[in-house]
C-alpha cells in the first residue's frame, strides 16, 4: 500500500461518520429539497387555487435568486463563527418555513413570500456549509469525499419524487409540506450529532482536542482573493457552464420530442442525465485527487460540448449520448467549486468565498431556462440555444487553460502571486 493510499483510507477511518453527517444534510438541505420535490406539488397546488404552471414555477426563480444572494453571507457567518451551530439553526428554520408552506391560503403573493423567507433562512443549509467540513476533515481524499457527500442530492432527486408523490395523492399536499417538515427536523438532529467542524487530535494529556493545524486556520483574505486572477477566472467559467447546461437541462423533454422523440422515450433519455451526474459526481472525486482538477474540469465541460454539437449535427440519434456528457458535467460542477476554492483560497474564509461562487452558479442555473425559452419563442426551435451552449462550454474550457497550479502554502503573498 502506498503512503497515499495509507493517507486516504486514515482519513476515512477518521472523517467517515461526518462525512455520512455531510451526506445526510445535503439530502435534506433546502436546495435539494427545493430543487427536487418542488414540482411535486405543481399540479395539486394548480388544481386547489387555479395558479398557472408559469406562475408557480416562478417560485423556484425567487428563491434561486436569493439563495445565489445569501450563500456569500452564510459563508461569512460560517467562516466566523463555525459550521455545526449555525447549521443546526438554520435547519430548524427552515423546517419551521417549510411548514408554514401547508397554511397557504390561494395567494400568489403569500406563496412568493414564503418562498423568499424559506431562501433566507436557509441560507446556512446549503453546499457552503458541508463542503466546508469535508475540506477541512479531508485533504488526500478531498475529491472523493466531496462528490461522495454531494451525492445526497442524487438521493433526494432519485427517490423523493417517488415517495413523495404517493403520499400527497393519498394524504394532499398540505399534508406533504408538513411531512418533509418532520424530515427536515428529525434529519437536523442525526447531522449535528454527526458533523464536527474539524477534525480533533489526541493531546498528550490522552484528551481529544479541536486540530489547530495551519489546514484550518490558512487562507487568503476573501478580498484579495476574490480580486485575484485564479478567482476571476474560476467565477467566469463556472458562470458559463451554468448558462450552458442550466436552460437545457429544463427543457430537455421537450428539445427530444421536437427532434422526434415520443415522450416516453424522451423522459427515458432525460433519466440517463440523473445517472450521470451521480456517476460524474464520484468520477470526478477520484480523477480530480489524482490529476490536477482544472485539466479535469476542461475535459469534462468539452466532453459536454460535444454532446450538444452531436446532437446539433447528428441529430436524435445522439441524443443518449447528448444526456450522458451534460449529466457528467453537471455533476462534476458543485465537486470541482468546493475543491478549486479550497485549494487556490484555503480554508480560513472558505465559506465567504465558496459562496460567492456557488452563487455565481446557483444564479446561471436559475436563469438559463429563461433564456432557453426566449431563444426557443423567438427561432421556433431549440438549435440556436444549443449552439451558444456549445460555444458557452468552450470558452469555458478555455478559461481553465488558463489557470495557475495550486499554491503551495497560503501565505498571502506567496497565493496572491501564484493567483496572478
Amino acid at each position: 500500500m502506498t503512503n497515499n493510499q495509507a493517507g486516504t483510507l486514515a482519513e476515512f477511518r477518521q472523517g467517515g461518520w461526518v462525512l455520512l453527517g455531510c451526506f445526510l444534510g445535503i439530502v435534506i438541505c433546502a436546495p435539494s429539497i427545493g430543487g427536487y420535490l418542488s414540482g411535486v406539488f405543481l399540479q395539486p397546488l394548480e388544481g386547489e387555487f387555479g395558479w398557472s404552471r408559469t406562475a408557480i414555477s416562478l417560485q423556484s426563480l425567487f428563491s434561486i435568486s436569493v439563495f445565489a444572494f445569501t450563500a456569500p453571507l452564510a459563508g461569512r457567518i460560517i467562516d466566523k463563527f463555525g459550521v455545526r451551530w449555525i447549521a443546526f439553526l438554520s435547519f430548524i428554520l427552515f423546517g419551521i418555513a417549510q411548514y408554514s408552506l401547508s397554511f397557504l391560503n390561494g395567494s400568489l403573493v403569500q406563496y412568493y413570500v414564503l418562498s423568499i423567507i424559506i431562501a433566507v433562512v436557509a441560507a446556512g443549509t446549503t453546499p457552503v456549509v458541508f463542503t466546508k467540513i469535508i475540506n477541512a476533515w479531508f485533504d488526500k481524499a478531498r475529491g472523493l469525499a466531496l462528490g461522495i457527500s454531494l451525492l445526497g442530492a442524487g438521493l433526494t432527486a432519485t427517490i423523493g419524487p417517488i415517495l413523495l408523490t404517493g403520499y400527497v395523492d393519498e394524504n394532499g399536499w398540505r399534508a406533504g409540506y408538513q411531512l418533509l417538515a418532520y424530515a427536515v427536523v428529525l434529519g437536523t438532529v442525526i447531522v449535528v450529532l454527526l458533523i464536527r467542524d474539524f477534525p480533533v487530535t489526541v493531546g498528550g494529556d490522552g484528551q481529544q482536542e479541536k486540530d489547530s493545524g495551519s489546514n484550518q486556520k490558512s487562507g487568503m483574505n476573501w478580498r484579495k482573493a476574490i480580486a485575484s486572477r485564479s478567482f476571476i477566472l474560476i467565477g467566469a467559467a463556472f458562470i458559463m457552464i451554468s448558462l450552458s447546461v442550466g436552460g437545457l437541462l429544463l427543457h430537455f423533454i421537450p428539445m427530444m420530442t421536437e427532434y422526434g422523440m415520443t415522450r416516453p422515450e424522451a423522459a427515458q433519455a432525460a433519466s440517463l442525465v440523473g445517472l450521470a451526474v451521480l456517476i460524474g459526481r464520484i468520477g470526478t472525486g477520484i480523477l480530480i485527487d489524482r490529476y490536477f482538477a482544472p485539466r479535469v474540469a476542461l475535459i469534462m465541460v468539452l466532453c459536454a460540448a460535444v454532446g450538444y454539437l452531436a446532437l446539433l449535427l447528428g441529430g436524435v440519434q445522439f441524443a443518449f449520448i447528448t444526456a450522458l456528457a451534460v449529466g457528467f458535467t453537471v455533476g462534476a460542477e458543485i465537486d470541482l467549486i468546493g475543491y478549486l476554492a479550497a485549494r487556490y483560497f484555503g480554508l480560513k474564509n472558505y465559506g465567504v468565498i465558496y459562496g460567492i461562487l456557488y452563487g455565481i452558479t446557483v444564479f446561471g442555473v436559475g436563469i438559463a431556462p429563461l433564456f432557453t425559452g426566449l431563444a426557443f419563442d423567438i427561432f421556433g426551435s431549440y438549435n440556436p440555444a444549443i449552439l451558444i451552449s456549445a460555444v458557452g462550454l468552450v470558452i469555458a474550457a478555455l478559461l481553465f487553460t488558463r489557470m495557475p497550479p495550486f499554491p503551495s502554502n497560503f501565505d498571502e503573498t506567496e497565493a496572491v502571486t501564484n493567483a496572478n
